[in-house]
């Protein structure tokens, strides 16, 4: 868990120094229950989604789900970076591509 938190905040430090942090404050623009919302939605079913994704890659072992694990991370910087959901998508795409072109052969 401090290895976690280690990184996330090393990552943030790197977010900010590259201009890709939170540019706006949402303090005032929001509702309070429209705030509330955003909040649980973003710390509690974000999360829960993605896990809930990455345990559906049953079929891996440990180290495969571990694999999974930091293909997400990946995508989730490549994302973060390039202000891209298609380019996360199109990555992803590749990435089976390869598995598949993997068990064809």
């Amino acid at each position: 868990m401090i290895g976690f938190i280690a990184l996330a905040g090393a990552l943030e430090v790197v977010y900010r120094h590259a201009g890709l942090g939170a540019t706006t404050s949402w303090a005032g623009k929001y509702s309070a229950s429209a705030l509330a919302i955003r909040i649980v939605g973003i710390l509690v079913l974000a999360p829960l989604g993605e896990a809930l994704f990455a345990g559906s890659h049953i079929q891996y072992s440990w180290i495969g789900m571990a694999l999974v694990f930091i293909d997400g991370l990946y995508f989730g910087l490549a994302r973060a970076w390039s202000g891209s959901t298609l380019l996360t998508i199109a990555l992803h795409c590749a990435g089976n591509g390869i598995a598949v072109y993997q068990r064809l052969h």
